[in-house]
């Protein structure tokens, strides 16, 4: 969906909760429902920021939301560095492939230049149509969670 749309489903999030609240408490009981809430939110929170500077889209943070709600807080807070480390990765070959990697490190600094010299928020992602530097973190989640399911980490 997120390759085809670049949108991540609100009907698919929703029963993706509704399912891991469901699993939490069959496996738990009740107080597992806390699990879930920490879970769920935990994402949200780490990455909010990354999301108000439009470097990473609402629908990766809802998808990890939906993970965190079956992993719990400690396994959605690993899950999420593995994505990041597999998104970094993935990123590394595209600027590589694509030869802009100077050009794309040369962005980035500037870009936190820019925003401490106007002490504002900007928007982290070029303007104009997609650039091949833009990845799909779902990709990356998708690796991180194999990984998961492989037993590469807990």
């Amino acid at each position: 969906m997120d390759f085809k749309s670049e949108k991540i489903s609100n009907t698919w999030i929703l029963a993706g909760w509704c399912i891991g609240l469901i699993f939490q408490i069959k496996t738990g009981g009740i107080t597992q429902v806390l699990t879930f809430i920490c879970g769920a939110l935990l994402p949200v929170a780490l990455l909010f920021l990354l999301f108000l500077m439009r470097m990473l889209g609402a629908g990766d943070i809802k998808l990890l939301s939906v993970l965190g709600g079956y992993m719990g807080p400690g396994g959605i807070f690993t899950c999420t560095l593995c994505s990041f480390v597999c998104g970094a990765v993935i990123s590394l070959f595209i600027l590589i492939y694509h030869h802009i990697f100077f050009r794309r490190l040369l962005y980035f600094f500037n870009y936190f230049n820019r925003c401490i010299t106007k002490k504002k928020r900007i928007s982290y992602r070029c303007p104009g149509r997609r650039r091949p530097e833009h990845i799909h973190f779902s990709a990356a989640i998708l690796i991180s969670i194999l990984l998961w399911i492989g037993g590469i980490y807990s």
